[in-house]
């Protein structure tokens, strides 16, 4: 017996050591495909995947990874070569070499990319996950890029679905400041025409909460079938109020009393404690005689300083967007009308793969893939092919119905078509850093106090920083570092600016050099190819550092 209980100490005891040393590794990935597009790409491919896949799990995954420094000296000392095929053997040494947990195994075939045939970039991304324990691959992960800027996105998918089983490091929040609290009012339309875009917009609102400051509430008034309108009165607890309209079903149909009921919910509102702002999701029409009394509920709600954001839906008609776009238009800033892109895939027997986009009012059509720009509401109208909608009826205006129009006219018929993607969700983050009427900037709070001059390859800039990290960047004045940012699009200007927050300095050989550009080219891409979640790099030398009272613009 005492044996026994010893026997399962020692045991215990072991099985804890296990757990409290457990270790993952992230090996330089195989590499095949084009060898111009590789050269092109990267000098040293294979251990620039793995550094930059090593900096994007250490900042996704709750897990403790080996350094870089100590996995080049391991794998040297068992002869790794990344150019062959791990194999479960060669897997398992370096597991008990490195008295390790789990392998992440990556692969990158580059094609495509050669000048003389002006092919794009196309880079095809794979992985692996061996567990040291079981000796078996637990997880395979796919994934693939276009362009040297949506390789970032792709590689931290790739990333996030191989380690789905770690547990989630601390969410990145770009946006949440020490600034006014906000109460959120959102009226919302359950009818079933709503049904896809409501999908986005419960989406958006979990991923809102964070990013918003602290203490911010969320209220919500729902118009369903049959203009029954329900209201979720203002709380802190978003959770709460999502997970029960998750619950709820868009389905019957509602009309514009229902809508009129649910602006008056709002303007009788006594209760805000917070700055105010008010998102309307819906595509009621809005019959000319009911205009006017629409005008002054709104009319009202601009008397009372409230601000509201209405969204160009993908089912309104035409005459309830030109209303939409009317009101905005004079009420200066309190109401705004944010126009979201929408998209289909269409196959056609004979007119091959064409993308359709409606934009607002607009439709258009394009053979290029564009998802991307879509899906961040940021899609340019060049290299569009404009549709003359006056050339269709009323009915085939809309975007499922109009891939079907256009290969009728072209005598043509349509083979197949995909789902219809949205840009919805970057339309209400376009209208969440929209400037108050008497409120700074939330990006430009106290937080922001801190200007840093830097120098890279002759292009000076300044950058925002919180008083975090530019005591973090202090001791580097007039050296040189590699500095990430996340960047935001401000399309107005055609040109990106930095958040405040977070920023990361890294060490010449730590430094995921596939995410590091010059200055000028980030400025120079395209507004849908800088995604917020992505960290690009900058090699900068640091001129001069001013605090906000010092500024003068």
């Amino acid at each position: 017996m005492i044996q026994l209980i010893v026997a399962l100490a020692a045991y215990c005891a072991f099985s804890f050591s296990i757990q409290a040393r457990s270790l993952g590794m992230v090996l330089p990935f195989y590499i095949g495909g084009n060898t111009q597009a590789i050269q092109s790409l990267s000098l040293e491919p294979a251990r620039d995947f793995q550094s930059a896949s090593f900096f994007l799990l250490r900042h996704h995954r709750k897990y403790n990874f080996l350094s870089l420094e100590k996995s080049h000296a391991i794998l040297r000392k068992l002869q790794f070569d990344p150019k062959k095929t791990l194999s479960p053997e060669q897997a398992a040494r370096i597991c008990m070499e490195a008295d390790l947990s789990y392998l992440i195994a990556g692969k990158a075939n580059i094609q495509y990319g050669d000048r003389k045939t002006k092919k794009p970039l196309r880079i095809l991304l794979g992985s692996s996950t061996f567990s040291c324990r079981s000796r078996l691959v637990t997880k395979r992960a796919s994934s693939s890029a276009d362009s040297i800027f949506s390789l970032q996105d792709a590689l931290r998918r790739l990333m996030i679905l191989s380690s789905s089983f770690f547990a989630k490091a601390k969410p990145l929040v770009l946006k949440k400041t020490s600034g006014s609290s906000y109460d959120l009012a959102v009226v919302l339309d359950f009818s079933g025409s709503m049904r896809e875009d409501i999908k986005e917009i419960l989406k958006h609102l979990a991923y809102w909460e964070h990013s918003l400051p602290s203490k911010s509430r969320l209220g919500i008034v729902s118009i369903e079938d049959k203009n029954l309108v329900k209201t979720l009165p203002f709380h802190q607890n978003w959770r709460s109020s999502l997970s029960l309209l998750k619950k709820k079903k868009a389905r019957g149909e509602t009309n514009i009393q229902g809508l009129l009921e649910a602006l008056a919910i709002i303007l009788r509102y006594k209760h805000w404690q917070n700055q105010p702002k008010i998102l309307l999701f819906t595509d009621i029409e809005i019959p000319s005689q009911s205009s006017f009394r629409i005008r002054s509920l709104l009319q009202s709600l601009k008397a009372k300083n409230l601000s509201l954001c209405s969204f160009s839906l993908l089912n309104q008609t035409k005459a309830t967007k030109n209303f939409w776009s009317n009101e905005a238009a004079a009420f200066d800033q309190n109401l705004r009308q944010k126009n979201v892109s929408y998209g289909i895939y269409a196959s056609l027997a004979k007119g091959g793969n064409i993308f359709f986009i409606q934009q607002g009012k607009h439709f258009f059509y394009t053979k290029n893939r564009v998802e991307r720009a879509i899906r961040s509401n940021q899609l340019t109208r060049n290299n569009l092919h404009s549709i003359q909608t006056s050339d269709y009826r009323q009915e085939e205006l809309h975007l499922e119905r109009i891939p079907s129009a256009f290969a009728s006219k072209s005598h043509d018929k349509v083979l197949r078509k995909g789902r219809v993607i949205s840009g919805l969700r970057a339309s209400i983050r376009q209208c969440e850093s929209q400037k108050e009427k008497s409120k700074r900037n939330l990006l430009t709070t106290e937080e922001t106090n801190t200007r840093v001059l830097l120098r890279n390859q002759g292009d000076v800039f300044w950058i925002d920083l919180s008083q975090k990290y530019a005591s973090l960047i202090r001791p580097f004045l007039s050296k040189k570092i590699y500095i990430g940012f996340h960047f935001q699009s401000e399309p107005r200007k055609r040109t990106f600016k930095s958040y405040p927050h977070p920023v990361y300095i890294q060490r010449e050989r730590d430094v995921p050099r596939l995410f590091l550009l010059s200055r000028k080219q980030i400025q120079g891409a395209l507004p849908y190819q800088i995604q917020e979640m992505d960290t690009w790099f900058i090699y900068s030398e640091v001129l001069e550092m001013k605090h906000e009272k010092d500024i003068r613009e």
